[in-house]
């Protein structure tokens, strides 16, 4: 849906003083009026942002983790027979829950973009050409 507007004839003199002084410091440059276009608008979540905030809830969760499987030196790993230091139990847990963070929180951006297309609306854009000069 587009609409045209009409450019003023050669008797106009507005434009040309505009184009005139569009050099000029403190003077708007000259533009055009072209169409008016029908565009769709919705909000739409940033998703790196939803990622980041997930590896961090991980990390915390790790952090929170950590102590309960890595601080005691009494009792050995079940799968290795091995025992792990404090900072390695949590190592191992912010791979995993930073991981799994990270996935939910892409997870919770896409399921918000896709309910963001069901709240679309249209608003009218008028198109400007710019002359720079």
């Amino acid at each position: 849906m587009t609409e045209q507007y009409e450019t003023p004839s050669d008797g106009d003199n507005g434009e040309r003083d505009a184009a005139a002084h569009a050099g000029e410091p403190g003077q708007p440059e000259a533009s055009v009026p072209l169409a008016i276009e029908s565009v769709s608008v919705r909000r739409a979540p940033k998703v790196w942002t939803f990622v980041l905030l997930g590896v961090i809830v991980g990390l915390i969760a790790a952090l929170v983790l950590a102590p309960p499987f890595g601080w005691s030196d009494s009792a050995p790993s079940f799968d290795t027979g091995l025992r792990y230091s404090g900072a390695q139990a949590f190592g191992f847990l912010a791979l995993g829950l930073g991981a799994a963070g990270a996935g939910l929180g892409g997870l919770v951006a896409v399921a918000l973009d896709r309910r963001s297309r069901r709240h679309t609306h249209t608003a009218s854009v008028e198109v400007e050409r710019h002359d720079r000069e």
